[in-house]
């Protein structure tokens, strides 16, 4: 006598939309737990990730979502008209955290991120499938951008 078994495995898919000025080229960072940033923008099951020209997004979203990524990528004019970035024009750098504290432990703070790197010339599916890092000396400064804007007290 034989049984069948039937697993249904659900995968959730994560979809974000990044939103690029017209024209940008290089690492792009969006930084989640940020105090004072804007919640996270949608459009129908999207999150939107509306990069600013220095090439970065914070919103006060404590966490980003996990799951298997069909995000979409866009140049934006400044009509607000968008054009769909080839997907071997990018490229995703992982994700990481970051914590640190005040002078005295007053407040501690910690912010998750994610990064892709974009392309202007000599996309590829090479380039879109290699593995690219998050580099440290960039994100920091970066991230530095991020704690003025919103003014976190940063030691």
């Amino acid at each position: 006598m034989y049984q069948a078994v039937v697993l249904e495995v659900t995968i959730k898919r994560i979809i974000f939309i990044y939103l690029l000025p017209k024209g940008y080229e290089g690492n792009v960072y969006v930084f989640f737990n940020v105090e004072g940033a804007p919640s996270l923008e949608k459009e129908k099951d999207y999150c939107v990730f509306d990069i600013n020209h220095e090439g970065y997004y914070g919103t006060s979203a404590p966490d980003m979502e996990y799951g298997t990524v069909n995000d979409k990528y866009f140049y934006v004019d400044s009509d607000g008209r968008r054009t769909e970035i080839n997907k071997t024009c990018v490229r995703t750098m992982g994700t990481g955290s970051t914590e640190f504290s005040t002078p005295n432990n007053e407040h501690a703070y910690e912010t998750l991120y994610t990064g892709i790197e974009v392309r202007l010339k000599e996309c590829s599916l090479e380039f879109e499938t290699s593995q690219n890092g998050i580099k440290n000396d960039d994100l920091n400064k970066i991230f530095k951008k991020v704690v003025n804007e919103y003014n976190i007290p940063f030691p």
